[in-house]
């Protein structure tokens, strides 16, 4: 990784999200945010040396209810074989100041393809209700 693609962009606590470089670490994120006495946490996996970046597009996973990371990403900056700069998600919109914040957005060129996972109809579905008293005991309802 050059040796200019490992910062930290930005640290927005009040949103509670980074951006960051590829070469970023998850143990750099945690310095920066410990040094400043940010009120954030990082879900790390086992290996906190590695590329935040890289853990993300990998499909990595950490051990909180933020442990999918690739779910966790809100919008990326691609530099494509031309060397065109595209953003994705909100960050397609010109002068978008929310695309850390919405995974979502505009698609910005046209789709040959796509495919979207489905669910498999289950043989057996059940809800069930409990009810906890004043006292904690759980009883079915």
């Amino acid at each position: 990784m050059g040796a200019r693609m490992n910062r930290i962009l930005e640290v927005n606590e009040k949103f509670a999200y980074a951006l960051v470089e590829p070469g970023v670490t998850f143990f750099d994120l945690y310095q920066y945010i410990q040094e400043r006495k940010l009120k954030l946490w990082l879900d790390v996996p086992d290996l906190g040396g590695g590329s935040i970046l890289g853990n993300t597009m990998e499909r990595g996973v950490g051990y909180t209810p933020y442990g999918d990371h690739f779910m966790m990403h809100s919008g990326l900056e691609v530099v494509l074989p031309s060397g065109e700069v595209i953003r994705t998600g909100m960050g397609a919109m010109p002068n978008n100041n929310t695309w850390q914040l919405f995974p979502y957005g505009i698609i910005s060129s046209y789709l040959s393809d796509f495919r979207i996972r489905s669910v498999p109809r289950w043989h057996l579905y059940s809800i069930q209700f409990w009810h906890c008293d004043e006292d904690g005991h759980v009883a079915h309802a």
